[in-house]
């Protein structure tokens, strides 16, 4: 695994889970946070010691389904928000 690729995949991850909309957000506290980060960076650590390529795509594969999980929450935070509800919506 080239190294760009791994520091593509740990900086996306954790400008997700670190930015400030993400800490704004209901359905990501503090606790699913730090496991969320826990757990990609113990995916991350793996890769970079471990040589084989069967675990590297487990990895990989986890990594992403990890984000797609925290893509889910975000877009459920976003359907729930009061900017989106159409009762609010111009004070009709």
């Amino acid at each position: 695994m080239s190294f760009s690729l791994l520091r593509l995949v740990a900086t996306l991850c954790l400008a997700v889970l670190l930015s400030a909309r993400a800490l704004a957000h209901d359905s990501i506290d503090s606790e699913t946070r730090i496991n969320y980060l826990a757990r990609l960076q113990e995916l991350r650590s793996a890769l970079t010691v471990s040589a084989l390529s069967d675990v590297r795509a487990q990895n990989l594969y986890q990594i992403g389904v990890i984000l797609d999980e925290i893509r889910e929450l975000f877009n459920q935070d976003c359907e729930s928000a009061p900017w989106n509800d159409p009762q609010s919506a111009g004070g009709q």
